[in-house]
């Protein structure tokens, strides 16, 4: 087995280099994620971005396009960055949400965890970082993934699987997750190992298979972000732990309603709903008369103006006074994305 270490999910790298996934940063709301290869050329509104003169920049500089009157800030891949400017290829979950959801199942090194409706891999690539592992082997072996911790993600669509396999691969995440295309309404969620191996011939899989038939589990936590969760709520009851945590992420009331009655049939313990709202704030300097100064009518022409213009009168603050800070919420902001609730076992 290669050597492993832990980390924080945060590259190590200083420069960029060819066959990397860097990120191009113009603001929050516009970023671009490419893979850099040498003679390959980016073309955005701000211009053309040749891969040559990203290559062995230090991550944070100013990236010039062609014409030298565009420019972007060259950044490292982060599972965070990258949420806000994937290839969509379902609705994705947001990183207020993905935030919730960690803290919820507890995410950290060490612990096992299935997802099921991987979509566009958003949340994947955040509990793959959560766990922190970083290996040479991109094919850790079955003890490796219960001993180091490991997310095993199931996806319906098998071009959206391929797809999530793909990108885990390239973000050197695939040590830590595992996709797997699979309906998980009839077929469950116990890895391939349970299932597909003759547990006979391996000791370690044949206990774990009889702990899991007795009701013990085998995942610390599950997420479920399908149309119909509560379709799937008996095997999720068998695959996790006790004191396991299974985490839904509903558009609605309705179907919040739905899988609490489904928990409480199969005696699950209902936690907590709650809903992630965002408030962005625009704070800015402004300038200011002084508070001795108020509007009059002008005795010459009858217009209105400072009474400090008017009578000639400086205001009794110092012209750096006159600066305060405002504050607005901005127009445009996420509010409704989906209600999480914890289910215990």
């Amino acid at each position: 087995m290669s050597e492993i270490l832990f980390d924080v999910g945060i590259s190590d790298e200083v420069y960029a280099k060819e066959g990397m996934s860097v990120i191009l940063y113009v603001n929050p709301r516009m970023m671009f994620e490419i893979t850099l290869k040498e003679g390959d050329c980016f073309t955005a509104q701000y211009g053309a971005f040749r891969h040559n003169d990203i290559i062995g920049k230090p991550y944070g500089s100013k990236v010039l396009s062609q014409n030298k009157k565009g420019f972007m800030i060259l950044l490292p891949y982060f599972s965070e960055l990258w949420s806000s400017c994937l290839e969509t290829r379902t609705q994705i979950i947001f990183p207020s949400d993905i935030g919730a959801i960690l803290g919820l199942l507890d995410a950290r090194p060490g612990k096992l965890f299935a997802e099921s409706g991987t979509g566009s891999a958003s949340l994947t690539h955040a509990i793959a970082d959560s766990i922190g592992l970083k290996r040479q082997c991109l094919e850790p072996s079955f003890e490796d993934k219960l001993k180091y911790g490991h997310v095993f993600t199931f996806e319906y669509h098998s071009l959206r699987a391929d797809a999530a396999r793909a990108e885990l691969y390239k973000h050197g995440l695939a040590h830590s997750a595992t996709v797997t295309q699979r309906d998980v309404y009839s077929n469950g969620l116990l890895p391939n190992e349970l299932i597909d191996i003759d547990l006979k011939s391996n000791q370690l899989l044949s206990s774990l298979k009889e702990s899991i038939d007795k009701g013990e589990g085998f995942y610390d936590g599950i997420f479920l972000d399908l149309p119909s969760p509560w379709l799937a709520f008996d095997h999720a009851a068998q695959a996790v732990k006790k004191g396991g945590v299974i985490v839904t992420f509903s558009p609605c009331l309705e179907q919040c309603l739905q899988n609490n009655e489904k928990a409480r049939e199969i005696g699950l313990i209902v936690g907590k709903t709650v809903q992630i709202l965002n408030r962005e704030m625009d704070t800015k300097r402004s300038k200011m008369k002084a508070p001795c100064c108020f509007f009059v009518p002008s005795s010459t022409d009858g217009k209105r103006r400072w009474c400090c213009e008017e009578l000639d009168l400086k205001p009794s603050l110092p012209p750096e006074l006159d600066v305060f800070t405002q504050t607005r919420i901005c127009p445009l902001q996420r509010t409704h994305t989906g209600f999480l609730t914890t289910f215990y076992k």
